[in-house]
C-alpha cells in the first residue's frame, strides 16, 4: 500500500486498484500522509465528518492520532473492495486497528480485527495475553472466556513481564484466574482417571478361619484403564486448551470406542463415567464471572 509523503498534489490512495479521485489528505501520528476520498469516508465510517462539513484539503490534511500502519489499513477498509489480509500483520497493529475502527465507526474493519485476534491468539500464548490485555483496557468481555484459557501455559514470570509494571492489577487478576483454572483442570483430569468399573476376584478363603473372614478382592478393569488413558491422550492432542467442550469430549469418547486397538470396557459404566466428566466440563472457570 503506497503513501507519498511531502507530495500533497500526488497523494496515493492506500488501495492500489482504486480509481477514485483523491480529494482529502489524512496524516498519521508518525508523519505519513495518505490520499483518501470524502465520499468513502462518509459511506464507510461514522466517525469522520460529512463531506459538506469538511474544511481540510489536500494541502491541509486531517491529522489522526493513529500511526501510519494503522491509518493505512483503516483507509483501505473505506473501500468496496476485498478486505486487507490482517493475519500477516503484527498483533499490535491489529489491536491498534481495532481501536481505530471502533473509534471511527468502521465496523467491518472491527469485525475483521476480532476474527484475526482470535486466530493470532490460537497461534501463540503471548498473542492471547496481548489480546486479553487489550480487552481488559477497554472493559470488553466479548470472547474473553475463549481467549483467557489460551494464556494458561505461560509461566508466571513471563506473564508478569508481558503485563508490564503499569498493569499489576490486571496481572493479579490473571494470577487468580490461573489458580482457579489449574484447580478445575486437576478436578477434570481426576474425574477421567477415577474408574468406576471394577472386577471382583475370587475371595481368598482360609479354611482355618470363619467364612465371614474371607477376603473380598476387586481390581480396576484393565480395559477401562486403557480406554480412559486413550481418551485423555486424544483430547490433549486435539484441544488447544486444557478444557474441551462437552461436545468435544463426547465425540472423543465415541472416536476412541471405534478404534480397533482399544478394547471397549466391559459392563455399562462408560456412560456414567462420561456424564460425570461432562458435568465438570459444563462449568469451566470463566474470566467473566
Amino acid at each position: 500500500m503506497p503513501s507519498l509523503e511531502n507530495q500533497p498534489h500526488a497523494l496515493a490512495c492506500p488501495v492500489d486498484e482504486c480509481s477514485f479521485t483523491v480529494d482529502i489528505a489524512v496524516k498519521s501520528s508518525d508523519g505519513r500522509t495518505f490520499g483518501a476520498h470524502l465520499k468513502n469516508l462518509e459511506w464507510f465510517t461514522e466517525g469522520f465528518p460529512l463531506g459538506n462539513s469538511v474544511t481540510s484539503t489536500i494541502e491541509e490534511p486531517v491529522v489522526l492520532t493513529e500511526n501510519g500502519d494503522v491509518t493505512e489499513l483503516l483507509l483501505a477498509f473505506t473501500h468496496n473492495s476485498p478486505a486487507p489480509d490482517l493475519t500477516s500483520r503484527s498483533l499490535d497493529t491489529v489491536i491498534g486497528l481495532a481501536d481505530a475502527a471502533d473509534k471511527y465507526g468502521v465496523y467491518h474493519a472491527l469485525t475483521a480485527c476480532r476474527q484475526t485476534m482470535r486466530l493470532l491468539s490460537e497461534e501463540l500464548e503471548r498473542n492471547a495475553l496481548g489480546v486479553l490485555k487489550s480487552k481488559l483496557a477497554h472493559s470488553n468481555l466479548e470472547d474473553i472466556d475463549y481467549i483467557a484459557p489460551m494464556t494458561m501455559k505461560l509461566k508466571i514470570e513471563e506473564a508478569l513481564d508481558l503485563f508490564g509494571e503499569n498493569h499489576t492489577k490486571e496481572f493479579c487478576r490473571w494470577l487468580r484466574y490461573q489458580q482457579t483454572y489449574l484447580m478445575a483442570l486437576e478436578k477434570y483430569r481426576k474425574a477421567i482417571s477415577e474408574l468406576p468399573i471394577r472386577h471382583k476376584l475370587p475371595d481368598i478363603v482360609d479354611p482355618k478361619r470363619p467364612s465371614w473372614a474371607n477376603i473380598n478382592r476387586t481390581v480396576v478393569c484393565p480395559q477401562f484403564a486403557n480406554f480412559s488413558r486413550s481418551v485423555l491422550a486424544a483430547l490433549e492432542e486435539t484441544s488447544s486448551v486444557g478444557f474441551p467442550t462437552p461436545k468435544t469430549f463426547r465425540r472423543t469418547v465415541k472416536f476412541v470406542e471405534a478404534l480397533p486397538g482399544v478394547p471397549t470396557p466391559c459392563l455399562c459404566g462408560v456412560d456414567a463415567w462420561s456424564e460425570k466428566v461432562v458435568k465438570i466440563l459444563e462449568d469451566p472457570p470463566k474470566w467473566s464471572k
